[in-house]
This record gives structure tokens, sequence and C-alpha cells, in this order.
């Protein structure tokens, strides 16, 4: 199974910290995708301001994960590369076995 917004493979049975960042910048409006901590994509996406949407376990409505949610955080601004890095390394030995 691949996710929607990169072409990384993802396996069966095995947990994986996904985590996106859009900064809202009018001047980049920067789309990060993250998986385990290490960047994979970085897109520009402007958003107008009655089309936000915030979905969770799915892309746009087209796309639907099938699996649990570990932890789900929200915050009012984008996360550095550094900041989701130490999330990750936080959080990751709840989930992946030693």
């Amino acid at each position: 199974t691949s996710n929607p917004n990169t072409s990384t493979p993802h396996a069966m049975d095995e947990w994986y910290s996904y985590t996106t960042t859009h900064d809202n910048n009018s001047a980049t409006n920067n789309h990060k995708v993250y998986i385990n901590g290490s960047l994979q994509q970085t897109s520009t996406v402007a958003v107008a301001g009655s089309q936000r949407r915030f979905y969770v376990g799915n892309w746009d409505s087209s796309w639907a994960m099938v699996g649990k949610f570990g932890c789900i955080r929200v915050y009012n601004r984008a996360l550095t590369a550094d900041e989701v890095s130490q999330n990750f390394n936080s959080q990751k030995s709840r989930f992946i076995p030693n």
C-alpha cells in the first residue's frame, strides 16, 4: 500500500509516524510530508480561507486510511523539521519494538 502524498510503500501490520505541516505563508504556502520523522515531500499548496478543511485518516475524501491511530496532535503553527524528528523519536518506543 502507498500513501497518497508520496511513493513510499507502507508494509501491512507496521506502525508509521505520518506528519504533515502547512505554513500558510502567502509567499510560500509550503506543505511538507514526513514519514518516521524524515522529510519525504515538499509542495506548494495555496488554500483559500473558506476552503480550509482538516482531514484525519483520509485525503480530500478520496483516500481513506485503514488502520488505527496511536497518537494525534494538532498545532496552531507549522512544526520545524527538528520538532517533527523530536516528536517521532520521543514516541516511537511506544509503537516500534526494540
